[in-house]
């Protein structure tokens, strides 16, 4: 495949999704197949008969390349994996403190995260990090719901963090998203998430319009489990630095393994992989627990 064959079909596709770019710049064979049929084609013709080609490209074969990016590590149980995920994410707070003089984190609610953050006790500079949620319930602010009770409750004492939570107690919670929404850094550093047997991640539920949104941050959900939640986007979860996924249990076993061949029919598979890494447990990974 040459360089100006490359250019050329690039050019053609620039109005697709970054996703679908990346699948048509992957695949030789649907370049053969693109530039076959865009010779003599007007420019506009050319981006029709491309997108068509992309669409009927996109499923599988998006599904392989996100499936073959996205790095498993499966540890013992879940203790082992929340002392690995507390490694990564003490190695990626040095790094970007010795880069940029500062490290922000995203957080999301969940029964696994408690135990890694416990474990970064003596381990972060915490007076140089900044901590956002991922999600969060709408409830009062003295609800035991709410994840920043989670989150406070599992960083280790003396810690320093600056810690942005999210504005639920707000009148007004689409002001209060958009608020959120602009406190945040142009692309976080390192994004933790977990996963639901349903396949959600964040407060990215299946069925919810959440899932279409592209053009903010932070949204609403409808209710899910009996609340609605606010939650970061997929668009700012694709930008992240890093993502790092902390995933225990049995009960998730078959939404990982539906997220790591790529099915794009739950949540979780949509999140970028190209940057992610998961750590689950024996169980979660279906190996049964050690």
């Amino acid at each position: 495949m040459t360089r100006p064959r490359l250019r050329r079909l690039v050019e053609l596709v620039q109005a697709r999704p970054e996703s679908l770019r990346r699948t048509l710049l992957l695949h030789e064979e649907a370049l053969d197949l693109a530039e076959s049929r865009l010779v003599n084609a007007s420019l506009e013709e050319g981006v029709t008969r491309a997108s068509l080609i992309l669409d009927s490209w996109a499923s599988e074969d998006t599904k392989r390349s996100r499936a073959s990016l996205l790095e498993v590590e499966v540890l013992p149980n879940a203790a082992a994996a929340a002392e690995r995920g507390a490694e990564y994410v003490a190695e990626c707070a040095r790094d970007a403190v010795a880069d940029r003089g500062r490290f922000t984190f995203a957080v999301s609610g969940g029964r696994a995260v408690e135990a890694m953050l416990e474990r970064l006790y003596g381990r972060m500079p915490w007076e140089k990090v900044t901590i956002y949620q991922v999600d969060e319930r709408i409830v009062p602010d003295d609800d035991p719901e709410r994840n920043l009770r989670q989150l406070k409750r599992s960083l280790p004492p003396g810690g320093a963090a600056d810690i942005h939570a999210t504005l639920v107690g707000a009148h007004d919670l689409e002001g209060a998203a958009a608020a959120y929404a602009r406190s945040l850094p142009p692309n976080i550093d390192l994004v933790h998430l977990e996963i639901g047997p349903d396949g959600h991640t964040a407060s990215l539920v299946p069925g919810d319009p959440v899932l279409d949104v592209t053009d903010r941050d932070v949204a609403l959900t409808e209710p899910y489990m009996g609340l609605r939640r606010m939650t970061l986007t997929y668009p700012v979860l694709n930008r992240a630095g890093h993502l790092l996924w902390l995933v225990t249990g049995g009960d998730n076993s078959d939404a990982l393994r539906r997220m790591r061949a790529g099915d794009p029919s739950i949540p979780a598979a949509r999140v970028a992989t190209d940057r992610a890494i998961v750590f689950a447990d024996a169980a979660a990974a279906g190996e049964g627990a050690s």
